[in-house]
């Protein structure tokens, strides 16, 4: 099922996005140079900013459609994308959540490090709508990555629509083989596996 997941590191980033400074002149300081003021930024181009991160200046790409924007307090980074590894801006408050280049994917910002939170590979990809990220995860191949929920087991079916998968402990799992005709498939949310007893 389509999962969605509010930004609200973003929410809260987003201020600090737009009040964050690097504290010294970024324009004289490069990546692996100290600094004292973690979680601050500064645009150096159009698409990367400066951003001190455990006391030490890296780049940080802002590949989101409006890049990075504005000089000094009026910084703006725009991470709606990003790519596994890359650094990001994390917040006390909450994740920061974002869709990998490839849309068929989704991020989540730990440890100051844009990480797989999901696989998106239902028809309708990762996509972010404001603060809201979209992860459309009706089909997925088992040992794919997934957000696990205790109060919502969230079911898929595989690509080859030949079984239904679960998300536990963050991975799809195996569930049941659908060796029948009409395989597996999804009909208003639910997932039916032909031969399956009920839809999940």
């Amino acid at each position: 099922m389509t999962r969605i997941w509010q930004r609200l590191a973003v929410a809260a980033v987003s201020g600090l996005m737009l009040t964050g400074v690097v504290q010294c002149n970024a324009l004289k300081q490069k990546p692996g140079d100290k600094c004292v003021s973690n979680g601050k930024f500064q645009c150096t181009n159009p698409s990367t900013a400066l951003l001190c991160q455990s006391g030490t200046l890296v780049n940080m790409p802002c590949r989101g459609p409006n890049g990075c924007q504005g000089v000094g307090p009026g910084s703006q980074c725009d991470d709606d994308l990003g790519q596994v590894g890359e650094p990001c801006l994390s917040d006390p408050s909450g994740e920061n959540y974002a869709c990998g280049t490839d849309m068929k994917s989704e991020l989540v910002c730990q440890s100051g490090k844009w990480a797989l939170a999901s696989t998106c590979k239902g028809p309708g990809g990762c996509r972010v709508a404001g603060l809201v990220v979209h992860c459309d995860d009706d089909f997925a191949d088992v040992g794919d990555a997934c957000i696990s929920s205790a109060s919502d087991a969230n079911y898929s079916c595989t690509p080859d629509k030949k079984a239904m998968v679960v998300c536990t402990a963050d991975k799809f799992n195996m569930w049941e083989a659908c060796t029948g005709p009409h395989g597996c498939h999804i009909e208003n949310n639910l997932v039916y596996c032909d031969g399956a007893k009920k839809p999940r």
